[in-house]
């Protein structure tokens, strides 16, 4: 679908009437319902992993000055590419590539796996230079937008011809691939004008965006996870959800864009906002947007109770759900999916697949309507006809934005992965209700908020039952032999800490000890009830406390690293001390990142930056203005490409070290 298809072979926005419309829909049932029927035995998969990279083509100018490169060329590299897919992206300057072959989730022999992949990648750059390129890896290049940035007195007074030269404008920087030149069309066309995304920069100044281009240019890195059976996958879509905020705010990468300093640090505003295709009278705020949180748990587990999923999505104009809930055995949680995946308007549908003869027993209806949503969190189906051994159930994490070395993106995916490992293998669960799922990734975009910023979870996180005497029984036979004695004494731990935690707000409350409870932050503490019976307890957490623990929390990475110290001492997966001192390599640097010793990418760049204003304020000959300079940029740029090929210590030192020196 990415490579082919001219414009005119899908659906213009006039030709997608009603009664089309509902075929759509109505085929994309029929597909998803056989396709998920026919694979929902399917298991005994091995357990696979891959990362996908969405990079930056530039070119130098006359200037010798980096720009973005519209002449695409990930042909002539795909020649010289045996270990990596190469593909064209939405953007003209986007090159998107993945691992040949996945990874298997297995522990034994990760560092070796995961050195490969950063030479394979060095060589990518390598490469694309002797071409004439330069692979620059982040979200965006520090001056991408500036020639479409406009203020609030420019935005007010747009006539219709501007708008329709805006629109041919935005189009030279698209690929020619005819889904992406029609999803543009149709978007505009259906919006009725062009989707604005809001622009604040750090100063507190308004600027304003087009999209989809200030969408869909804008780079990230998503990680595919295989499950070997279809429980296992629905399982660790649901418990991946809640960690997406945290994921974003500590992958922020998104400092600078259009040569301002903003006043946020992802792109995940961007993306929801230049996507918006429905019209300004439908935009209630009430529904999920195309991108944004899942909205939807679907694991058959004690855990996922209805007062979880409390979100809305807006009505799918399809009729016959009674017909879907049949077809997949009633199966209430699945049917909840497909709707809210069908409440969006079908944008990019290539004709042929209302011409085809397969029919329901065919996928590539249902797969287009499903490729134009872009949550958090995705979950796919096997193909239809996949082998056993071939590609399974799968979960796909996309909220992480792009690090500037290629270092970092694998240790941000061997995280993904190794939590994955563990509830699977240790019955974590991270169930937190939707709505604060929406809170904190609005939280996870502010600066430095993986400092800053309270995050949302529970407070136990092991797969247990709670009584009303808060007596609690752990079901160990649910996992992994050679974790169950690392569950017990992990489990013991946390759960003395949450009780007491929890009597201790209790005792205060019913004191009246109104001083002590306000220094215990009752707005960081929440009880979840349905049908009057306590079920769960939420507290808020800095990222620091997240991964790190504290006297409330246990943490992510401590339990991480008694899971990969059990794997070795087990003999699970044939680790090596090599592969665990990796790991515990890639953990240590990920906790510096999250307690502030490391600062963010977006941090990096937004220090950086700062540098080069104060060097302008000591400067009577430089420039007053908040936008960078084409020269300034490319001192960020140059920042950004120093990073790409050095390790995780060198990285440390790079990040850390003093920017003075830097500017121009």
């Amino acid at each position: 679908m990415k490579h082919s298809k001219s414009e005119d072979e899908f659906f213009s926005l006039a030709e997608l009437a009603s009664e089309t419309r509902l075929k759509i829909y109505k085929l994309a049932t029929q597909q998803f319902s056989y396709q998920y029927c026919t694979n929902v035995d399917k298991s005994g998969d091995p357990c696979l992993w891959g990362n996908e990279l969405e990079s930056i083509l530039l070119k130098k100018n006359h200037k010798n000055i980096y720009t973005l490169s519209i002449n695409h060329c990930y042909e002539n590299l795909a020649k010289f590419s045996d270990k990596l897919t190469l593909m064209p992206e939405f953007a003209r300057f986007i090159l998107e590539f993945i691992p040949n072959t996945p990874f298997d989730e297995k522990l034994g022999g990760v560092h070796l796996k995961c050195n490969e992949y950063i030479k394979n990648v060095t060589r990518l750059f390598n490469t694309a230079e002797l071409e004439g390129f330069t692979i620059l890896l982040g979200t965006c290049h520090p001056l991408f937008g500036q020639d479409f940035l406009i203020n609030a007195d420019r935005f007010s007074s747009q006539t219709s011809n501007q708008l329709e030269q805006l629109k041919s404008k935005m189009l030279e920087y698209v690929s020619n691939n005819g889904r992406y030149r029609t999803l543009v069309s149709n978007l505009l066309l259906r919006r009725g004008s062009v989707p604005w995304t809001n622009v604040f920069s750090s100063s507190g100044d308004k600027y304003y965006l087009p999209g989809p281009l200030f969408g869909m240019g804008l780079c990230g890195m998503h990680v595919t996870i295989q499950s070997a059976n279809m429980e296992g996958s629905r399982f660790l879509y649901d418990a991946l959800q809640p960690l997406c905020p945290f994921f974003l705010a500590l992958s922020a990468s998104t400092s600078v864009m259009g040569g301002i300093l903003l006043g946020s640090d992802t792109r995940m505003r961007y993306l929801s906002e230049a996507m918006e295709d429905r019209p300004l009278h439908e935009c209630s705020g009430k529904c999920l947007t195309r991108y944004g949180v899942t909205g939807v748990y679907i694991a058959n587990h004690p855990a996922n109770i209805p007062l979880l999923n409390d979100l809305e999505y807006c009505p799918s104009e399809l009729d016959n759900i009674p017909d879907l809930l049949q077809a997949i055995g009633n199966d209430v949680k699945i049917s909840s999916y497909v709707q809210s995946i069908l409440s969006h308007f079908p944008l990019v549908i290539s004709k042929d697949v209302l011409a085809s003869r397969n029919g329901d027993i065919d996928s590539s209806c249902w797969e287009q309507v499903h490729s134009l949503v872009w949550p958090s969190c995705r979950w796919k189906l096997p193909p239809l006809n996949s082998p056993k051994g071939g590609l399974g159930w799968r979960t796909e994490i996309r909220c992480m934005e792009m690090q500037f070395s290629v270092a970092e993106n694998v240790a941000y995916a061997l995280l993904a992965v190794l939590l994955s490992c563990a509830i699977r293998d240790m019955g974590l669960l991270f169930y937190i209700p939707q709505s604060f799922i929406l809170q904190d990734m609005s939280l996870a975009e502010k600066c430095n908020a993986i400092i800053n910023e309270k995050f949302w979870v529970r407070d136990i996180f092991f797969d247990l039952h709670v009584e009303e005497t808060l007596d609690i029984h752990l079901q160990t036979s649910s996992f992994s032999k050679q974790c169950r004695p690392l569950v017990v004494d992990a489990f013991s731990s946390e759960t003395k800490l949450a009780l007491e935690n929890r009597r201790r707000f209790a005792n205060l409350k019913s004191l009246g000890d109104d001083a002590n409870l306000d220094a215990w932050c009752p707005k960081d503490i929440c009880t979840c009830s349905e049908n009057n019976s306590s079920d769960f307890h939420l507290i808020r957490l800095t990222g620091k406390e997240l991964m790190c623990g504290s006297a409330r929390y246990p943490g992510l990475l401590p339990v991480l690293t008694m899971y990969v110290n059990a794997c070795f001492e087990s003999g699970a997966d044939n680790m090596s001390a090599d592969d665990v001192d990796y790991i515990h390599s890639v953990l240590s640097y990920l906790a510096d990142r999250a307690t502030g010793t490391i600062p963010t990418c977006a941090t990096a760049v937004r220090n950086l930056v700062q540098d080069i204003y104060t060097h302008r304020i000591n400067s009577p000959t430089e420039s007053r203005t908040d936008e960078l300079s084409e020269i300034e940029a490319q001192v960020v740029v140059n920042y950004m490409l120093g990073a790409r090929r050095l390790s995780l210590d060198s990285l440390r030192e790079y990040y850390s070290s003093s920017y003075q020196g830097q500017h121009p």
